[in-house]
């Protein structure tokens, strides 16, 4: 199974950084890919990668490869610190991503909703409101930035937890109040969990280039470009008369008849 979704995640992670890419070249050269949507989709798109990068490179390999479960078993008997900057690094991109789709979503609803204002507000606030994406997820996995990392087996797969140093009964109850669900649905669902994961991280980059026609242009462009100082001679004749046109560039700023 991990090999299955590696082999459709990797390519489309390998599409996803060919695009942020593009975008980033173009952003110095073309007006367009200045604007805000696409400085917060690189945003959206780094943090992405970086939660995919995370989840398969020791989450899910904990969960599909076995012998994995026994080497951590062994090394990390006792709660450790030495995995506490993955547990933080993972959880802390998950909720970056949650705030940066949700600016994603917001641009949009604005660019329709409040035109003139949009543009207003989203030119002088843009690195603003990311600075403020970038540091609200400290306030849902900070506790786990000072807390030592539990590694557990259960039914074979290695589940990585932490040790609370500061007790929150706040998170008692709200985890509480999710155990039925988990109970009754938990195993249902834990099959359909990985697809959309990586539906709701790697989808990005497709529905962009389906939508968007000039950087779908630009990421698959193979023909060059035509020269600016070419023009193209056209003869016509009407009632006997000859008319020959020359046509320039598009950069001319004249049309020559004769």
């Amino acid at each position: 199974m991990y090999i299955l979704q590696l082999g459709y995640a990797l390519p489309i992670s390998i599409l996803y950084l060919f695009v942020i890419l593009k975008i980033l070249k173009a952003h110095k050269s073309e007006q367009v890919f200045s604007d805000a949507y696409f400085k917060i989709y690189v945003l959206d798109g780094v943090v992405s990668m970086l939660v995919v990068l995370l989840d398969y490179g020791l989450t899910r390999p904990l969960i599909y490869v076995n012998p994995m479960c026994y080497l951590f078993s062994d090394w990390f008997p006792d709660p450790t610190y030495i995995l506490t900057p993955y547990l933080f690094g993972f959880n802390y991109f998950q909720f970056a991503k949650i705030f940066s789709i949700s600016l994603l979503s917001a641009n949009r609803f604005t660019c329709v909703a409040y035109p003139i204002w949009h543009k207003i507000f989203w030119k002088k606030h843009t690195n603003h409101v990311i600075i403020v994406a970038m540091i609200c997820p400290v306030l849902f996995t900070w506790q786990l930035a000072i807390s030592p990392t539990r590694f557990d087996m259960y039914v074979g797969e290695g589940i990585l937890g932490y040790v609370k140093v500061v007790p929150f009964a706040i998170l008692l109850i709200f985890s509480t109040s999710f155990l039925v669900e988990n109970i009754a649905f938990g195993s249902l669902l834990k099959k359909f969990e990985f697809i959309c994961n990586d539906f709701y991280l790697m989808s990005s980059p497709i529905v962009l280039l389906i939508m968007n026609k000039r950087l779908r242009t630009k990421v698959f462009r193979v023909s060059p470009e035509v020269p600016q100082n070419s023009s193209n001679t056209k003869l016509s004749s009407k009632n006997g008369e000859s008319i020959r046109i020359v046509v320039k560039s598009p950069s001319a700023k004249t049309l020559t008849m004769w």
